[in-house]
């Protein structure tokens, strides 16, 4: 009896392992996914407040992804997001939180980072997303992949998860309009979010 309780104990061990797994990891990307980012922003801000420290969000975006899917299939697509999350990766140092946020839109979180080294890093990654070589990325609108990013600073453009979120994506969609593949930090002329 205590031999087959155990088999089931450590079939039970797996799959929770598994589990845990899932609810936190993209399984596209293999990189952290939006839950895991919404809780590490939560505690960052709280400890952002009390002990007065600097964090920056950055949201990322592929630019003109639709025509890369349409164009060159899905698979082809999914590959295009799993070499973005790599770049970036490599790109960011270990203590920085790079998740994937939704669709072809991934986010980041610099922690110990002020609102001019977070640009810094945001175009850092910019110009690693177009140097890399990707599948069909001759084929997209600019002649190869690149990304948008929008840069919000903790305590500089606001202290709430969501006003950081939200400032980091309308700076994102500043980067859009004004023509891709480009960083930018928030500026309260972008207040207002996507057109």
């Amino acid at each position: 009896k205590n031999v087959e309780l155990e088999g089931v104990n450590a079939k039970l061990a797996v799959v929770v392992a598994e589990l845990e797994l899932l609810a936190t990891v993209d399984g596209l990307t293999a990189i952290p996914n939006r839950r895991v980012f919404d809780r590490a922003i939560e505690l960052e801000t709280q400890r952002g407040i009390r002990r007065h420290h600097d964090f920056c969000v950055v949201m990322v975006d592929v630019d003109h992804f639709k025509h890369y899917n349409d164009t060159n299939g899905h698979p082809a697509g999914d590959r295009a997001l799993q070499k973005v999350a790599s770049v970036m990766r490599d790109a960011l140092r270990t203590t920085d939180l790079l998740a994937r946020y939704g669709g072809e839109e991934f986010v980041v979180l610099l922690l110990d980072t002020d609102l001019e080294a977070g640009v810094r890093v945001a175009e850092s990654l910019r110009r690693a997303i177009e140097a890399s070589s990707f599948e069909f990325g001759g084929g997209q609108p600019m002649g190869r992949v690149t990304v948008s990013v929008g840069v919000a600073a903790f305590g500089v453009h606001g202290v709430g998860p969501s006003e950081l979120l939200a400032r980091a994506d309308e700076a994102l969609y500043a980067a859009k309009r004004g023509g891709r593949n480009r960083a930018l930090a928030w500026t309260s002329e972008m207040a207002g979010g996507p057109e």
